[in-house]
């Protein structure tokens, strides 16, 4: 084979490789989604503007994600979705590290919490996993914040087991507090100065049999509301407005 063939070949070679190149990308191009015009954007703005977030709802939205300033679990019944709960020596999964066994329903000491286990003392000492417990916080603290331009919040929880839950309210001199219970029991309430806490506003809160209580308030500052739960425990919901 003479040069000139050798040249002839080695360009027919090069021409096909950068013309097959080029359709290999033009295939991908043409494959490929394509931004749309800056006209095409306007127009779909125009025909389907996006909703904005009322100032209100993102502010009631913080106002529900806000946490306890004290969440402790003391108690916690069984409820395991393979019974019996296996009580362990440690809190991990392990062939030879069972201590006991507990049937649904069993109401255990909880004494801490470690990595979603449970350390309890009775009526078995070891670990068990939280995730087979119904468990809620037995020692609460929380300040209650109303959301947007309210002048009201519905506070519900449940507890499970003995326990006290105190909710804070900042309220002015003046002003008139007023709760209603939707489920569960009438708070306790307790003005800023009562830090002994010898004087409940409501005047006995559930033990009295009310299911509401409303009155002008005396001072400024944080005013405590109480609730307080037996050996079984209770769900509860309540209604609180300032004014």
């Amino acid at each position: 084979m003479n040069d000139s063939n050798k040249r002839e070949i080695s360009f027919n070679s090069v021409w096909l490789k950068t013309a097959g190149m080029a359709c290999v990308l033009s295939l991908l191009s043409a494959c490929s989604p394509q931004p749309p015009k800056a006209e095409s954007l306007a127009a779909q703005s125009a025909i389907a503007p996006v909703a904005a977030v009322p100032a209100s709802t993102t502010q009631a939205i913080q106002a529900q994600a806000s946490q306890p300033e004290l969440c402790k679990v003391t108690m916690a019944k069984t409820a395991d979705p393979n019974p019996p709960t296996n009580v362990r020596s440690s809190p991990e999964v392990k062939p030879n590290n069972i201590v006991g066994k507990l049937e649904n329903g069993t109401w255990v000491s909880v004494n801490t919490e470690k990595n979603g286990w449970f350390e309890i003392t009775d009526p078995v000492q070891g670990w068990i996993s939280k995730k087979v417990t119904e468990s809620s916080c037995n020692q609460k603290r929380q300040r209650i914040s109303f959301p947007g331009n309210s002048s009201s919040a519905t506070i519900s929880d449940r507890f499970i087991g003995t326990g006290t839950h105190e909710y804070l309210l900042r309220a002015n001199q003046g002003q008139t507090m007023t709760v209603t219970v939707n489920k569960g029991s009438l708070p306790f309430i307790f003005a800023p100065g009562d830090k002994n806490r010898q004087q409940d506003l409501t005047g006995g809160g559930d033990s009295t049999g009310k299911k509401s209580w409303s009155g002008k308030l005396s001072a400024t500052g944080d005013y405590i509301l109480d609730l307080e739960s037996n050996f079984k425990g209770y769900d509860y919901s309540f209604k609180v407005e300032v004014k």
